[in-house]
């Protein structure tokens, strides 16, 4: 069981991810915004963030950086429509900055909890073992 924050600023999406990362035995946190996101990521610990990249105060790429250059970093996976304004891909710059992966919407759920598992077969966890926080 992993313990995942879900960065999201539209509810009905994020609590969809939230019922299928809990379905799979997950501790899932969830919170609106990038700003919160990670206010909460100083005061728990977490496996992996799952992020949107365009929200209200803090994007997603902002937040990407900010988590990579902490000192425990956090795996992170993005999410995007892809583009913005139907000029430039923003995948490119989310794994450039630190994001193991990247979901392009719409994505299926099968293909969030194969990513979601990728990534954290990848990584050590921030408890220092092969197994997530319990």
């Amino acid at each position: 069981m992993a313990h995942i924050l879900i960065i999201k600023d539209d509810d009905l999406h994020r609590e969809m991810l939230e019922s299928a990362l809990e379905r799979t035995g997950n501790q899932v946190t969830t919170v609106s915004d990038g700003e919160e996101g990670l206010a909460r990521r100083r005061t728990e610990k977490v496996d992996l963030v799952l992020t949107d990249l365009f929200m209200p105060h803090t994007d997603g790429i902002e937040l990407i950086r900010k988590m990579s250059a902490d000192d425990t970093p956090v795996p992170v996976i993005a999410m995007t429509g892809g583009v913005n304004g139907g000029h430039r891909p923003f995948t490119r710059d989310a794994t450039l900055l630190g994001a193991r992966a990247v979901l392009t919407k719409p994505f299926s759920i099968a293909e969030l909890l194969a990513a979601v598992e990728g990534v954290l077969k990848a990584v050590p966890f921030q408890n220092g073992t092969d197994t997530p926080f319990v």
